[in-house]
């Protein structure tokens, strides 16, 4: 173990990892059964009039459904390769420039990637292609 990985406490980040992962997961799994069921109720229905506020009302807790699972499918994934890392001895690394990634910012946010000044040049306009 490095000095780096002894100074982050790696049981309880992957602990409050896999919580997280095991969140997402019933997260996931509760917004497709969600689907499952409102499709079975919409065949239902076909036969029976629905005014169009229910229809509204069902497309849009359709699309709102569909961004949670958008959101939890790539938090799950950021969740996942943090593990990998926990696992392969890289994590806690800058994946721009290779040091260390201060042990409060993993503790603050596990899935993070970057050092803080790696973040912030990546956050800055023209890193992303704008400000021309």
């Amino acid at each position: 173990m490095t000095e780096h990985a002894a100074a982050v406490d790696l049981v309880l980040i992957e602990a409050a990892l896999r919580a997280e992962q095991e969140r997402l997961t019933a997260t996931q799994r509760d917004l497709r059964a969600q689907e499952r069921i409102r499709n079975g109720a919409q065949d239902e229905q076909t036969a029976l009039a629905r005014d169009e506020a229910d229809v509204a009302g069902e497309d849009e807790q359709r699309a709102l459904d569909a961004a949670l699972l958008v959101q939890c499918d790539r938090a799950l994934v950021e969740v996942e390769r943090a593990l990998a890392e926990i696992a392969a001895g890289t994590y806690g690394r800058c994946v721009d420039c290779g040091q260390p990634i201060n042990p409060a910012r993993l503790e603050a946010r596990p899935v993070v990637q970057r050092c803080l000044s790696c973040q912030r040049q990546q956050e800055l306009p023209s890193a992303r292609g704008r400000g021309r």
